[in-house]
């Protein structure tokens, strides 16, 4: 197995793939659809969604996915610095976190077909951004071999709000193959997490070459694939956003890339991250964000 590149390396092989949007439920009534969680501004502080480029800084192109309703807040609310080498994914209408990183997988693969994909939520808060990268470098050693690779937390206790790892063979460095995954579990399924050992939670993030992630959901997801590969060839452009068919986009289905493909993949790759994670998804961890800063 290969040793981790350095950082300088990882930033010219990887782009970002930031998904910007919700339905803004969960923080009501300050987030809205038109203003959902990852852009709320309170206290005078940057928003979730601003503080996601300090992780990313550094790269050499991004792609963010988000509703078209919300581009004139992208533009706003994206660093000057990155926005010349920033693409934006204009979806109609909102469809989950499947069809959208599909989307930009299916561009990656077509005009940079040698990268990897960092998918990233922009409505969580990370302290260590060090360790976050450390973790980075370990995982693109299993990207490069072919495996999609998710950046997991240790689970201090079982919630429905999230999805859970089970891990398998623990492997070289920190790494673990995943033996199961469980998308926010009730019930049996949740009483059976809670007495298990080497659970992980779920971040959101992972790391894989697009054409991996193409692979895995053209064997789970077919029709997905199909519909979001149409989406993209027949999308147009405007300024800095690719602006996705409304009529073949909003005929996909509504589902999360945990629910499309993660639920149902052999040879997952766990690579652990101890960065003071949270989602913010609920008021109480929401302001203690805001007051810890």
């Amino acid at each position: 197995m290969s040793h981790s590149k350095q950082p300088e390396e990882i930033q010219k092989q990887i782009i970002p793939v930031l998904l910007a949007g919700g339905t803004g439920r969960r923080l009501w009534p300050l987030s809205r659809p038109s203003n959902p969680k990852p852009f709320l501004q309170i206290f005078g502080k940057p928003s979730l969604y601003q503080n996601t480029w300090q992780r990313v800084d550094g790269f050499s192109h991004y792609y963010v996915c988000a509703n078209i309703a919300l581009y004139e807040t992208l533009k706003q609310q994206t660093p000057q610095k990155h926005r010349s080498r920033c693409q934006f994914f204009m979806e109609p209408s909102g469809r989950g976190t499947a069809p959208a990183i599909a989307v930009a997988a299916h561009y990656l693969k077509r005009i940079k077909p040698d990268s990897y994909m960092w998918v990233l939520p922009t409505d969580h808060s990370i302290k260590d951004i060090a360790q976050l990268h450390v973790a980075l470098a370990h995982a693109m050693v299993w990207a490069e071999q072919g495996k999609i690779v998710s950046f997991v937390v240790e689970a201090e206790k079982i919630s429905n709000r999230f999805g859970y790892f089970s891990a398998g063979q623990k492997l070289s460095g920190t790494a673990y193959e995943a033996s199961a995954f469980v998308e926010k579990p009730h019930g049996e399924a949740m009483e059976k997490l809670a007495g298990t050992s080497d659970v992980f939670c779920n971040t959101g993030m992972f790391l894989c070459k697009p054409d991996v992630f193409l692979q895995a959901l053209r064997v789970h997801g077919s029709a997905l694939y199909a519909q979001t590969e149409d989406a993209v060839k027949y999308a147009g452009r405007a300024q800095d956003a690719i602006l996705l068919n409304a009529e073949r986009f909003e005929k996909i289905e509504d589902v999360s890339v945990d629910k499309a493909v993660f639920e149902k993949l052999d040879g997952h790759i766990l690579q652990p991250v101890d960065t003071q994670w949270s989602d913010n998804g609920s008021w109480g961890a929401f302001l203690r964000y805001q007051i810890s800063g």
